[in-house]
């Protein structure tokens, strides 16, 4: 087929590019390919300096890669080095040259790169912490991090000026370190224990794929800085599910030193915002009437 004009860019079928592309994002990709809807690689000749995307990014259709007698995976690796995403999601990023996969959303994560990775945090479904459930087992620390990461999903909206996702993927991935150490309590855990679990924690994600392991770095260390509005919310649920736990628990479980200890653990990490601090308050209350069950 002719290459046919549109617009200062040559491409194969047209429809085919703006089903793949808003219009507005289809200036100037220089020696760029894409797939068409009939599966065949599209060219789009110069370089833009920002791309604007439609709501939600534009879509490769996955079923396209069938119809050529090219393997997917193939074309896959043409496109974006192995990793074929669902939503390209671009968000207006300027880009020179050829489409980076932080722009795509590429990111490695291989199936047995993945499998491997789940195996790794599942140690988490069988490592306890010193809490106990309503029915008398102790907690699992898979178990803390989910109800961590569901107290984030449901005060997203107290938080309108923060980014929550990011709180979210704080509270999945905070306690991975102790897939390799286990967990100590944090009345018992010293400074040799916690330099070990860094470690330990940074030798496994050192091995994860680029894009996860520069996020999950990044998100560490903004986590142990504790400065952003971010950082600051995930650390101040951490503690409170840890008391919100212990509240729901036997009071026999609970060990002398935390009589007192879950009457006040956390103020300090819910002092910023007013939100928090009630819902501490509503906390203690729950502390002092498990408290007069003795």
């Amino acid at each position: 087929m002719k290459n046919m004009p549109t617009g200062g860019r040559n491409v194969h079928n047209k429809a085919a590019a703006d089903h793949l592309w808003p219009a507005a994002a289809l200036n100037n990709y220089p020696g760029d390919k894409f797939c068409d809807q009939a599966g065949s690689l599209t060219s789009i000749s110069s370089v833009p300096a920002t791309i604007s995307p439609r709501p939600r990014a534009a879509f490769l259709d996955r079923r396209s890669l069938n119809t050529r007698a090219e393997k997917p995976m193939d074309t896959r690796k043409k496109l974006f080095g192995g990793a074929l995403p669902g939503n390209l999601g671009l968000r207006g990023e300027k880009i020179c040259g050829k489409i980076e996969k932080k722009v795509c959303g590429g990111t490695d994560m291989e199936p047995r790169i993945l499998l491997e990775t789940l195996a790794v945090a599942e140690r988490l479904k069988d490592t306890t912490r010193h809490c106990y459930t309503r029915k008398g087992r102790h907690e699992s620390v898979a178990e803390h991090c989910w109800m961590m990461t569901l107290m984030a999903y449901f005060v997203r909206d107290e938080f309108p000026e923060a980014d929550m996702d990011k709180v979210i993927r704080m509270c999945l991935i905070h306690d991975l370190g102790e897939a390799f150490t286990g967990d100590i309590p944090s009345f018992d855990k010293t400074a040799e224990n916690e330099k070990t679990e860094e470690k330990l924690l940074r030798d496994w994600v050192d091995t994860l794929p680029e894009f996860y392991r520069e996020e999950m770095t990044a998100l560490y260390g903004e986590m142990e800085k504790r400065e952003t509005l971010e950082a600051k919310i995930y650390k101040a649920i951490d503690n409170l599910e840890a008391v919100i736990q212990h509240n729901i628990s036997d009071l026999a479980t609970w060990i002398p030193k935390e009589y007192e200890l879950n009457k006040t653990y956390g103020d300090d990490k819910v002092a910023f915002s007013e939100y928090l601090r009630d819902l501490r308050a509503e906390v203690r209350r729950d502390t002092e009437r498990k408290l007069g069950e003795r």
